[in-house]
């Protein structure tokens, strides 16, 4: 293109040597002053038209334009006006150079059609000038013979099908042979246009490295890790390398469901001692569950499951019994563990968040009811039977579930598996037709397997490629998509919440990290990072945490749910909560915090066991 443009360049300046060289400036200096001030008005529109326009309608442009300044520039036809002292370089000429610039870029259909209605334009105007007959027929003609030479060189170039091959049975093999017909292409370009073919070469070079790529990636959306961790602490690095990089992918979504909104009101609902606190669950975003957990006694879920499923109004969508609803989430509460952070209260938080997400963005008008019910009853199981050991001590103890699980998203599938037996023996969904339960069950289950934090990389950069423009929240598999991305940021979206109540959840993830530590430490094995209580630098931890981990994947989510309430709430908060720790861990390493985390986990689990009646008061 360097040539091209210095080709176009070295034209315009013979031009305008010929208007300096030719013209007699003691005669008629106002016509010079017009054609400059139309070569003005000419370039200014191209200028325009350039932002404006794809490339090829940008050359048509200028090929107009450029014809159009020659003519009206020619010395031989404004010669009756001004005087010259010399013979010029005529407007056909320069057209001839003009046709063979333009024809290497241009379909040449356009350039033999412009510049042959051109070339008239400019015959007729200098025989009419009463210049050399002759010599202007004489161009013309070589024009013309020239056009006729570009027409036949287009006859023989290649084409590329534009018919679908069938043999082409995946997206790839069509991507692959789309490319190999562009190296056909490009090949010939740089084969027929002499200044082209270091760029045809280089451009050849470009595409057989993506199609070695694309031939060899298992999956194109896989995350480089070394990329995402050259800049990070070795200690969050080596964290993230435990916990949160894993090559395998997730299955797309291609069906389509039915969209079938209603108005759900709340004043239908049956009003009970808790419903002052619980209509702003799945609303405020900072909703307290740890005064939930308190106020029911430890039930938590359940409780939070039944306002939230009859608010909208799943029940009566799905026809579901109220003694069936009530013991499968009784059930589901009782597979959570008694322990420190992954607990009863953690689910019914995490979902409380994830409708907040909903609520507080444009996609909840477009969710249909079986989408509702996947994303209720999967944030509720998302971390049923969790042993409060993550995945990496799973396998590394060759522990049963791992070997269950083949040692793929362990606790992930362990979880999706405990929600459908909890469902098959409370015969909640008996009723449910066959269609809405194969949506039913993918959704629940992909949704679930998204929070294994060894795919958080994939699935965030996967998201940000895939909806890098735009993405239409009307369509089922796209508002999917996002499902699984909501439901890992509510699933870490403690970090988000107000400071104290953030703090409080620290406490409760730190002491389970701890935990882990300890039996590592038991059993002789390398404690994971971050996991020993005698070494870990806290405030390290949380602050790299958030920076590394959760800010790109709620920056990543707005981009495409693009809420106000994500920018106002959640991620100024990670902001104030990162450099929270940031201050934090510019501390001493001592035990003061550890120590303070005992303290107010005991006070915690004594309030816990208090009645009812005086956790109300």
């Amino acid at each position: 293109m360097k040539c091209f443009w210095g080709g176009f360049g070295s034209l315009m300046c013979i031009n305008l040597t010929n208007i300096i060289v030719t013209h007699s400036y003691n005669k008629k200096i106002v016509f010079v002053f017009y054609i400059y001030l139309v070569s003005q008005i000419l370039q200014l529109a191209l200028s325009y038209c350039t932002f404006r326009r794809p490339l090829r309608k940008n050359l048509v442009l200028l090929l107009s334009y450029a014809s159009v300044h020659l003519i009206i520039t020619d010395p031989t036809l404004y010669s009756s006006f001004i005087d010259l002292d010399s013979s010029p370089i005529s407007s056909l000429q320069q057209l001839l150079l003009l046709t063979v610039l333009f024809s290497q870029f241009i379909e040449r259909k356009i350039v033999i059609a412009l510049s042959s209605l051109f070339a008239l334009i400019s015959l007729g105007l200098l025989i009419n000038s009463s210049s050399s007959i002759s010599r202007n027929i004489l161009d013309f003609f070589i024009l013309l013979t020239l056009n006729l030479y570009i027409f036949a060189i287009k006859k023989s170039s290649p084409t590329t099908s534009q018919t679908k091959d069938d043999s082409n049975v995946t997206p790839l093999e069509e991507i692959l042979d789309l490319l190999a017909n562009s190296i056909t292409l490009v090949n010939y370009i740089g084969d027929n246009c002499g200044f082209c073919r270091s760029l045809s070469e280089s451009a050849m070079d470009s595409v057989s490295i993506a199609i070695t790529k694309l031939q060899s990636c298992k999956n194109i959306y896989s995350t480089k890790l070394e990329k995402i961790t050259r800049n990070m602490d070795e200690d969050d690095r080596v964290f993230i390398e435990q916990n949160a990089h894993n090559t395998d992918s997730l299955a797309s979504f291609d069906g389509e469901l039915p969209i079938n909104r209603r108005a759900r009101s709340e004043s239908a609902l049956q009003v009970n001692k808790l419903s002052g606190l619980l209509k702003s669950l799945g609303k405020d975003w900072n909703f307290n569950t740890f005064f939930l957990k308190e106020c029911t006694e430890g039930t938590p879920l359940a409780v939070a499951g039944i306002y939230i499923i009859s608010r909208f109004k799943i029940d009566s969508v799905f026809k579901l019994d109220d003694t069936k609803l009530e013991i499968f989430l009784k059930e589901l509460e009782n597979k959570y563990l008694p322990n420190p952070y992954h607990n009863s209260c953690h689910a019914a938080d995490v979902m409380s968040s994830f409708l907040c997400f909903l609520n507080c963005s444009n996609i909840l008008p477009h969710c249909s009811d079986i989408e509702l019910l996947s994303g209720i009853l999967s944030t509720l199981a998302h971390d049923a039977g969790h042993p409060a050991m993550n995945n990496r001590y799973l396998i590394i103890t060759k522990n049963s579930i791992a070997i269950q699980y083949n040692d793929i998203s362990v606790l992930e599938n362990m979880h999706s598996t405990i929600l459908f037996q909890v469902l098959q023996n409370s015969e909640l969904l008996e009723t449910m037709p066959s269609d809405q339960w194969s949506i039913f069950r993918k959704m629940s289950i992909e949704m679930i397997l998204a929070t294994d934090m060894s795919k958080h990389f994939d699935i965030v950069e996967t998201f940000k490629t895939k909806y890098l423009k735009s993405a239409d929240i009307t369509r089922a598999d796209v508002r999917f998509d996002i499902f699984k991305v909501v439901i890992k940021a509510a699933d870490i979206g403690h970090t988000a919440k107000s400071i104290d109540l953030h703090k409080k959840w620290c406490e409760q993830v730190i002491e389970e990290f701890f935990l882990q530590g300890d039996q590592e430490k038991k059993l002789g094995l390398p404690i994971s990072m971050y996991c020993d209580r005698e070494t870990t630098n806290i405030g390290k931890s949380q602050s790299g945490f958030i920076k590394n981990l959760v800010l790109p994947l709620f920056i990543g989510l707005n981009n495409v749910l693009e809420s106000k309430f994500i920018e106002d709430m959640c991620i100024r908060q990670l902001e104030q909560n990162h450099q929270y720790w940031e201050n934090f861990s510019d501390l001493s390493r001592n035990h003061t915090f550890v120590d303070k985390i005992y303290e107010q986990q005991t006070v915690l689990r004594r309030r816990s066991s208090l009645p009812l009646k005086l956790c109300q008061d």
